[in-house]
Parts: structure tokens; sequence; C-alpha cells
């Protein structure tokens, strides 16, 4: 199976997503020198977000950090969640714990209610209260 590989990134000090062009701009803002192996790595200031090869309901890329919302019931009530899209293992899954705290995963190529994404943790934060 082939995929495409590709990347966002968030700025966190100027609060900016790069995303359509940013495979070529993260070679210019992110890069690390060659002699350091070139490779790419979160900072504080900027984290990195692959593309999980996915896309939303809508046809839109699904990236990690990404916000999945679906009607749930709990405790007799049928509420909006809200979760995450995170990578752990090598996998790419949905953090369906309460917390937050990858203490409930759920396999995100398997999950079978279609994927509705909301925002993404970085720029909508508040989603996740």
């Amino acid at each position: 199976m082939k995929r495409e590989i590709k990347f966002r990134m968030y700025d966190n000090s100027l609060k900016v997503m790069y995303t359509d062009k940013m495979n070529e701009e993260i070679k210019n803002l992110w890069c690390l020198p060659a002699a350091s192996g070139g490779v790419l790595e979160s900072t504080n200031d900027r984290i990195l977000m692959q593309f999980t090869g996915l896309k939303d309901k809508n046809g839109n890329d699904i990236y990690e950090g990404d916000i999945h919302s679906e009607k749930i019931e709990v405790d007799g009530k049928i509420i909006n969640s809200a979760i995450p899209i995170v990578f752990d293992n090598c996998a790419f899954w949905l953090d369906e714990s309460f917390n937050k705290d990858k203490t409930y995963l759920s396999l995100l190529c398997e999950y079978d209610t279609p994927i509705n994404i909301i925002g993404n943790i970085h720029e909508n934060p508040e989603l996740l209260k």
C-alpha cells in the first residue's frame, strides 16, 4: 500500500498552522543541519504533525492532533464528544480516555464511525474541555 507522506506544523509562538505549502516551507523553517542527520522533530515553539493517510467524512486530510466529534450517550444523555487523534506505538489512534491520557485508545484505521474533524488540539484546545 502506498500513501502520501506529508506534514503540517503549528508555530506556537506565532499561533500559525502551516499546511498546504508546509512541506516546502518546513525545509526552510525547520530542517536541522545535515550534521544532525537532517531529521525533523518537534520543539516547544514548533509542533510537527503527520498526515494519517486518511480523510474525514468531508474529504479533508486527517492529521495527528486533529479532534474528532461524534454524538455519544453518557449517563442517559446524548452529548458531542471531542476525541483527539494521536500517534503512539507506531500507529494513529483516537484517544477516547476521559482525561485524554491515552489510557483508552481505538485504532484509527479500524474505527467504524465516519471521522468528523472539528478542529485541532493546538488551534482549538477549548474543544477538549
